[in-house]
């Protein structure tokens, strides 16, 4: 909790009213110089005493972000480099792309295209309407989706093609220039294909360009190597240099990795800004930061002194993974193309240093030229769905560390007579879990959710896909859609089986939509649940034992809010089995009215058993939040102390900046 002010005495002051007096005595000119910095030197220094690394919890009063607007695309992240030419490489961003190999996609602007006002993107919402908040549809809906984008493929292609054609003639090479040491660049890699392009109504994208890399003559990348690499055309310029740590090689030995997740991120002050303004002391240095920020080349002010609160992108910097998840809902263009450049720049400085894969949501279903589809997401990310045999770029897999992690798509044909169904099926059967112990699986609407929000959205797709899943033992199921965190125990069929997967949604990033506050009784599957932005991270650590945390905007740094340790039960195979087969048994019997006692009785025992060691779980779970909350005591106090004599030297520091600014003032005659 941030320290409030000390009571029964006077605060520290580091400057004396006594060093800012005579102001009446001043000329208007003089007099405004000393006011700024008298004001300067009084908000931050004799304010609230700062609690630096504070961890900044919240009472049951505290009133939550409301619903937020975009950032303004003339935001400094979001809008493009006043340095930047037409083919200045921006949007910068990695995907795996095989074993040893990865993809680099980038955008140029060869033909220069003039600023969009931001008036359209209201016009654009406006005509869009709810035909871009597209749900978790039933199958027959999404065969009408899958049909009406096929009937106007061919008509629209040509027209896309033609508009595209001066942006794919005039946007040069896609090359990539990589090595092991800096400046160093070892190895060239071409992409033999020209640039992509899309155009949607009035919008013409840039060049979109993509090299795969490491999967060629160069061979794989070293593994668990920092690259460094830069892109461009070597006729028109490169980019920055920019460096990543390649995978371990896939295997148990690999382990630990983490995995970051998030999701439903979007483009606002959540997703990216320096403090909360609905915390109580996060007025004070979101006023301050950017005056204090001009100070801090100058006088050494550490600005950790001030109670930030972290966006969602800054403390996923903090939490340093090793390669992220997002489960959907990128960018909230939802039409407005030029959201998509800004969520592009908005990203880059993570997406150019670390792998981002990502899963389909409702809100990259655009509405393109009288269409509904997915035109926007597919040409501009890299997934690798051609490796693991999919037939489409809306549902793969691939392989990492330890882990073999399934993206799954809501908003696909999900039934068992669908491409995404057979496809589930081929890949969890070419699952080697001495190599990949670890199965996890992500999509966007939540199977199990308690919030109001998006309720039962996804209940079509979790009686088809359930069952798969279960038989496979996959161990996490990570969702997005609800803007909130929820954590479930292991449930299968709305039951609790320590044996099932355990599903977490993480469509918390920062939306501008705000948060999903509403919630139902709490069920006895769902474990912990709130209605914050944030993170969460999954450290695998060996074959048997993982760790997840979720990581609040207003926790301080790494700090985690929620915490579970996750043991794999090396029986569960074999009970899976067994129970499965009472499950379908059962099912068939009660549908055709017949169900034998002994099901029931032995659905009733394995209920009991689940309920058992759910209770034991919780008890080693207290254990280790109890460990936990020592280590955050111990390091409180620490904290607490380093607090203190930062306090003491900076106030000594503004004393001094203060006596030095009167004395100055009067060698420089400010003073009538």
């Amino acid at each position: 909790m941030p320290r409030a002010p000390k009571v029964g005495g006077p605060s520290p002051h580091p400057c004396k009213t006594s060093e800012i007096k005579d102001l009446h005595h001043s000329s208007p000119a003089a007099m405004a110089q000393r006011l700024l910095l008298a004001a300067l030197c009084l908000a931050v220094a004799c304010g609230p005493a700062p609690a630096a690394h504070a961890q900044v919890s919240y009472s049951p009063l505290y009133q939550r972000p409301a619903e937020r607007p975009a950032l303004a695309l003339e935001h400094g992240r979001l809008a493009r480099s006043p340095q930047a030419n037409a083919h200045s490489p921006e949007q910068v961003h990695l995907a795996f792309a095989g074993l040893g190999a990865y993809a680099v996609t980038w955008v140029t602007y060869p033909l220069d295209s003039p600023h969009l006002e931001s008036a359209a993107e209201a016009q654009a919402a406006a005509n869009a309407g709810a035909n871009r908040r597209l749900v978790a549809a039933p199958t027959s809906q999404q065969q009408h989706l899958s049909a009406a984008a096929s009937d106007a493929a061919g008509q629209l292609d040509r027209r896309r093609r033609d508009r595209c054609a001066p942006v794919v003639q005039a946007g040069g090479k896609s090359v990539v220039q990589y090595g092991t040491e800096s400046g160093d660049y070892q190895h060239t890699v071409e992409s033999p294909d020209p640039p992509a392009c899309y155009s949607s109504g009035s919008y013409v994208s840039g060049a979109i360009h993509r090299v795969i890399f490491g999967a060629g003559y160069e061979g794989p990348l070293p593994y668990n190597t920092t690259i460094f690499y830069r892109v461009g055309d070597p006729a028109r310029g490169w980019s920055d240099e920019f460096s990543f740590r390649t995978a371990p090689l896939v295997g148990p030995e690999a382990l630990p990795y983490r995995l970051g997740l998030v999701g439903d991120l979007g483009q606002t002050d959540h997703s990216l800004r320096c403090a909360d303004d609905d915390n109580q002391l996060g007025m004070q240095a979101d006023c301050l930061l950017h005056t204090v920020s001009q100070f801090h080349l100058l006088i050494s002010l550490p600005l950790v002194a001030f109670p930030l609160v972290f966006s969602t992108l800054e403390h996923m910097t903090t939490t340093n993974a090793d390669s992220v998840i997002l489960t959907g809902d990128l960018s909230y263009a939802d039409g407005y193309q030029p959201r998509w450049d800004t969520w592009g720049r908005l990203v880059a400085p993570h997406t150019s240093r670390q792998v981002w894969m990502y899963c389909v949501g409702n809100h990259e279903i655009e509405l393109t030229d009288g269409v509904k589809d997915f035109l926007s997401y597919t040409t501009r990310f890299y997934c690798p769905y051609r490796h693991s045999l999919s037939e489409s770029p809306l549902y793969y897999s691939y392989d990492v560390a330890g882990a073999h992690v399934i993206m799954l798509s809501s908003y696909s044909p999900y039934s068992r007579d669908s491409a995404q169904y057979a496809w589930l099926l081929r890949d969890l059967a070419g699952v080697d879990r001495a190599h990949t112990p670890w199965l996890i699986v992500s999509f966007h609407a939540p199977w199990y959710n308690s919030n109001y929000a998006h309720q039962g959205e996804g209940e079509e797709m979790r009686k088809a896909m359930e069952p798969v899943l279960y038989e496979h033992g996959v161990d996490f199921v990570f969702c997005g859609h609800v803007h909130a965190y929820e954590r479930h125990h292991r449930v299968f069929d709305n039951r609790l089986d320590h044996c099932a997967p355990i599903h977490i949604n993480i469509g918390d990033g920062g939306n501008k939509e705000g948060p999903d506050k509403k919630y139902y009784v709490q069920p006895k599957y769902s474990a912990y649940r709130e209605p914050s932005f944030g993170h969460g991270t999954l450290d695998l650590l060996d074959v048997t034992h993982a760790e997840w945390r979720w990581h609040r905007n207003q926790d301080d740094g790494p700090e985690s809010a929620d915490f579970l340790s996750v043991v794999r039960d090396p029986d569960c195979k074999s009970l899976r089995a067994a129970r499965l087969a009472a499950w379908r048994a059962n099912r068939a019997a009660a549908a055709g009215g017949t169900a034998q006692q002994g099901q029931q009785q032995q659905g009733q025992q394995q209920q009991e058993r689940s309920a058992a060691w759910v209770e034991e779980q919780a008890e080693e779970q207290a254990l280790i939040l109890e460990r936990e909350a020592e280590r955050r005591a111990a390091t409180k106090v620490q904290r607490q102390q380093l607090s203190e004599e930062e306090e003491q030297q900076q106030h000594g520091l503004w004393c001094a900046l203060c006596r030095l600014a009167r004395r100055v003032g009067r060698l420089l005659g400010w003073r009538s």
